[in-house]
């Protein structure tokens, strides 16, 4: 959740993949702070994305993980987005 933090890693000669976690919806400003620093992955909460967010994300080829999703509905929900993967606090859920 820490912008400058990301910031900062992204310019290190050998940095790691990056992701941003988000917890309010994608807009402008949301996929400006993606290109600007070069992730590879959104992570919003479950509870806020919609199709159109992954399909803004995805043409950008920016991939989504939401996270958050711990019931078997809240999982089948997002995976009908085409989303990437899923984080989930329940390791027992089906995949």
């Amino acid at each position: 959740f820490d912008l400058n933090l990301l910031k900062y890693i992204s310019t290190l000669d050998h940095a790691p993949a990056l992701g941003l976690i988000s917890r309010n919806p994608a807009d402008n400003h949301t996929l400006e702070n993606c290109n600007q620093l070069n992730v590879v992955s959104w992570h919003p909460n479950h509870q806020i994305l919609t199709p159109e967010q992954v399909k803004t994300m995805h043409t950008h080829g920016i991939r989504v993980f939401p996270y958050n999703a711990d019931t078997s509905e809240e999982i089948a929900r997002v995976l009908e987005m085409e989303v990437d993967g899923v984080i989930s606090s329940d390791p027992l859920l089906p995949n």
